[in-house]
């Protein structure tokens, strides 16, 4: 999928990505290290377990999830990692051969407490079974931290406004220095014997 930052996501969107099958050496490997109870890892004995056969770990099927998660649905550039899950529910066992798609749907987006800061998206990473949309292996509920928004590129000056002057010539008549009073003409200077005009 591509890069997305927090700004890119919309509450209620669902997406599809990727897929992956499950073998029954995948499952006993699996268990055998994290988790050896005998329907995991002894498909004789898983026969007569409350599943009627050999059946992955959850922990198994959340690692699948894990995986289509990272591989196809988180972004690059603005995931910021995860506080944790919510809900976790294993609804159907995942038996070999299944194959399962990443199905992951918006609950919902909480904003950044400021300017700058990291936005959480609220969502479901839910698992599908290739070719029954309607099962689910497992239903979990994350939180995961994500840039804002895309961070700005660099200032590229103009490269015309070097011609252009520092300061703009001004038109305009001088101020008068202000607080001086406008100078007055002075009345012309009458004298004796020398009438106006004359």
């Amino acid at each position: 999928m591509d890069d997305r930052y927090f700004d890119d996501y919309t509450a209620g969107a669902v997406y599809e990505h990727g897929s992956v099958a499950v073998t029954e050496e995948e499952i006993i490997g699996f268990a055998s290290q994290y988790d050896p109870q005998s329907f995991h890892v002894d498909p004789v004995a898983a026969q007569q377990g409350p599943f009627g056969g050999l059946v992955a770990s959850g922990w198994h099927t959340v690692a699948l999830m894990m995986q289509l998660f990272a591989r196809h649905y988180l972004s690059a550039v603005a995931s910021l990692g995860s506080l944790g899950v919510d809900e976790l529910h294993w609804l159907k066992p995942v038996r070999p051969d299944d194959k399962l798609r990443l199905r992951p749907s918006h609950r919902r987006q909480d904003p950044p407490l400021g300017e700058g800061e990291q936005g959480r998206v609220v969502l479901h990473p839910d698992l599908r079974f290739v070719g029954e949309p309607d099962r689910s292996p497992l239903r979990t509920a994350a939180a995961v931290h994500h840039r804002q928004l895309q961070p700005p590129q660099p200032h590229r000056a103009d490269p015309g406004s070097a011609r252009l002057p520092a300061v703009a010539k001004c038109q305009c008549p001088p101020p008068r220095c202000a607080g001086r009073p406008t100078p007055r003409a002075r009345p012309y200077a009458r004298r004796e014997g020398h009438p106006l005009g004359s």
